[in-house]
């Protein structure tokens, strides 16, 4: 982004030196780690497209807090991941081609890491940092292939590689019209029921998270399922989109791929804009607390989608 503000290259250098020690590139002694002390927030989402935000030019969608964070963050555009969902996060993680990890699929056992994998999780909790994974995960739903063996010290985490998909919780998997809802997830590998929609949810426990790490350098990897389908949202967000037609000279370029959107397309369009908005305030909560706690001189926040090259941005 041409108006984005850099962030001060030393947190930079810090956080990724972090990182690059955890990704097997290079040795960096303990002291100088703990020097740093800068928390890590990773927000992920899943299936987001570049379009999917405001600041990416959309001109219906409702993006505020992204957009906002995206003006204050640096953009990295030389940045490459998976066009599915596992092999992205086990790159992400370890630093290595996913098919090394023994990753190469979203399904028919292509979903789980290999024990032996380091992961960032695991070098930043050897070095002080306290680590929690709330959201989804797809490398491995049991032992020894869960988050609490690759360097998670809490994790809240649906099963599968998506909420009511193969894999995850029955009690998910039988209500195809509202498993976002009331969402039966794995509390530190302990089934637990929640209310409410799933990203509120995945929020409301990112929140305590970080009131409990506060005093602590904390890595908090937190990765919405959504807007994956299927689309399910609550009345509230569908409403800012429901009358939503997409029928004005902008979508009627026939030069661009949109101008062919089916009635099809175009509902799962707003639904989709729906989903997205409510992560947009979700990710506005994540902000303000970071903020409420005064942490937010010494917190890097990560926005990313997992299937989309291009679409990071690194705030301070």
């Amino acid at each position: 982004m041409s108006n984005a503000k850099k962030i001060p290259a030393l947190i930079v250098l810090q956080v990724f030196i972090v990182w690059m020690n955890a990704l097997n590139v290079f040795a960096l002694p303990e002291k100088q780690i703990a020097k740093s002390k800068t928390n890590i927030i990773l927000i992920v989402t899943d299936d987001q497209g570049y379009g999917d935000l405001g600041v990416h030019g959309n001109p219906y969608i409702k993006t505020p807090h992204i957009d906002k964070l995206a003006g204050r963050s640096t953009r990295l555009t030389n940045y490459h991941n998976s066009p599915v969902c596992a092999p992205t996060r086990s790159s992400l993680l370890t630093g290595r081609y996913h098919q090394r990890t023994g990753v190469r699929d979203t399904w028919n056992n292509g979903a789980i890491m290999a024990m032996e994998e380091n992961t960032l999780a695991e070098i930043l909790l050897q070095n002080g940092y306290q680590t929690g994974i709330i959201g989804k995960w797809h490398l491995g739903d049991n032992y020894p292939f869960c988050p609490s063996e690759q360097g998670f010290q809490y994790s809240f985490i649906h099963g599968g590689g998506g909420i009511g998909q193969p894999g995850d919780d029955m009690a998910n998997y039988v209500r195809t019209d509202s498993c976002y809802f009331n969402t039966v997830v794995l509390e530190n590998n302990h089934r637990k029921a929640t209310q409410g929609y799933c990203t509120d949810v995945f929020t409301d426990r990112a929140l305590k998270f970080i009131q409990e790490k506060k005093n602590d350098p904390f890595f908090l990897y937190l990765t919405y399922n959504v807007p994956h389908d299927p689309l399910q949202v609550s009345q509230k967000y569908y409403d800012l989109y429901k009358d939503l037609k997409f029928d004005t000279p902008f979508d009627q370029q026939t030069e661009e791929a949109w101008s062919e959107m089916t009635d099809k397309d175009k509902e799962e369009a707003r639904r989709a804009y729906a989903m997205i908005t409510n992560i947009d305030d979700n990710v506005g909560r994540i902000v303000a607390e970071v903020k409420k706690q005064s942490l937010e001189e010494n917190t890097l926040i990560i926005f990313m989608t997992d299937n989309l090259d291009d679409l990071i941005y690194v705030s301070k």
